[in-house]
């Protein structure tokens, strides 16, 4: 990184301050400040690092279910795209179904950029499902509730 000189906003307090928002970059950075006074004097204090964090959340770029309704014994296939400024760890799904379903809480598989999900269903009813992207500093965000159903095998 190349060094960059930036005039700092003097606050009301006395102090001086200054925000700088990095793009998609989690390298440790460092600063050196350097004072000159109205009479032209300098002053050069030493190198300070600093660790940069990661806090913004994936994004979920769309979720899409092959069916929304389907029979029993039938493979679901639930996809989603998801993005993020550093990388994705994992992409969590949640189904909840009918008494008798046994709730699913796992890792989606991925191929590519793609995450997905496909399984069959045995108990006739309505599902709910939502997504949980993580990323590698374990920044999350939650998806909204989808919804299917599982109709009778044989059913119209």
């Amino acid at each position: 990184m190349e060094n960059i000189d930036i005039l700092m906003n003097h606050d009301i307090d006395g102090s001086w301050r200054l925000n700088i928002t990095l793009a998609h970059n989690t390298s440790n950075m460092f600063y050196i400040v350097k004072i000159t006074d109205s009479s032209g004097n300098i002053y050069t204090g030493n190198q300070k690092n600093v660790t940069v964090h990661d806090n913004d959340p994936p994004e979920i770029t769309e979720i899409s279910l092959s069916q929304m309704i389907i029979h029993q014994y039938n493979h679901l296939n639930i996809t989603c795209n998801v993005n993020d400024n550093i990388q994705i760890k994992e992409v969590i799904i949640n189904i909840t179904g009918p008494e008798g379903f046994s709730q699913i809480y796992t890792s989606m598989n991925k191929t590519d950029d793609i995450y997905y999900y496909n399984t069959t269903y045995d108990i006739s009813g309505a599902y709910h499902l939502y997504l949980i992207p993580i990323d590698n500093n374990n920044n999350t965000i939650i998806s909204g509730i989808y919804r299917f159903w599982v109709t009778p095998e044989g059913a119209p």
